[in-house]
This record gives C-alpha cells, structure tokens and sequence, in this order.
C-alpha cells in the first residue's frame, strides 16, 4: 500500500508540474510549440544539449539556444555540466520527483 500511495503522489506531482510549466509555454508566442515539442521530449529523455533540441525541431543551432535560455530563465531547465561546449541541460525538477 505504501509503494501504491507513493506512485500516486508522484503522479499527482508530475501533473501538477506539467500543468505549471503548460501555463508557462503560453507566454512563448510563436515559440509556443517548439517549447512544447522540447517538453515532451523532456518528459522522456530529461536530459538534452543544445544540439540535441536543434535536431529534434530542425531548427539552427542559434534558434535551438534562444529557447533553452529562455526555459533556463522560466527555471525549467538547468545546465548540468560545466562545458561551455556541449552543454547538458536537465529537466531537474521533475527528475526530483522520483528521488523522494
């Protein structure tokens, strides 16, 4: 039973980050659905680079960089690494749902 309710409390908190960073994405205008592309990678694969984004959406590597800055100031992603090349970017918050 234990396991049972600490599964659903890390459901209800993925949910509930999910909705959060959704409210977030609305403010991206035009960058709205290549941030939301980029999320549903993340919900997989927490972890990217830069490159990583640019191939998944097909767009430039300067384009690829201007939204993970922007989702790194919005607090979504992180740098993990300290590489000034190749940078790795996590999802932390929701990897942290699954530390607990």
């Amino acid at each position: 039973i234990e396991t049972a309710n600490k599964g659903k409390n890390t459901l209800e908190s993925i949910l509930q980050l999910k909705q959060e960073v959704d409210t977030l994405l609305l403010k991206y205008g035009k960058r709205a659905k290549n941030a939301d592309k980029v999320m549903k990678h993340l919900y997989q694969e927490p972890f990217i680079t830069i490159k990583g984004v640019s191939h998944l959406l097909g767009v430039t590597h300067q384009s690829a960089s201007s939204l993970v800055k922007q989702l790194m100031a919005d607090g979504i992603l992180t740098g993990v690494t300290k590489l000034k090349r190749n940078q790795v970017y996590g999802f932390e918050r929701y990897v942290g749902l699954f530390m607990d």
